[in-house]
């Protein structure tokens, strides 16, 4: 198999992943997953609070294997971009 033939496999590959602030690699889908979940969380308790590691465990119901709490606080860092986390 040729490299022609491979790049739009790669290229689908790479767009689901992202590069954090910090240099981490992640998985957008992930990324959006949490803020989905939070903001979810948010709706049906707006007066909610924890910590990223709370909300990593217990608010985000995440298949297995769990993924990073990066990818928790970046949801939470684009979620405060918007002024909906504090």
């Amino acid at each position: 198999m040729t490299f022609r033939a491979l790049a739009p496999c790669l290229y689908a590959l790479a767009a689901t992943y992202l590069v954090s602030e910090k240099g981490f690699l992640m998985n957008e889908q992930l990324v959006v997953f949490a803020m989905l979940s939070i903001r979810s969380r948010l709706q049906s308790a707006p007066h909610s609070a924890d910590t990223v590691s709370g909300i990593h465990s217990f608010w985000i119901e995440w298949t297995e294997p769990v993924p990073s709490q990066a990818i928790t606080l970046e949801a939470l860092q684009r979620l405060a971009s918007t002024g909906l986390v504090e």
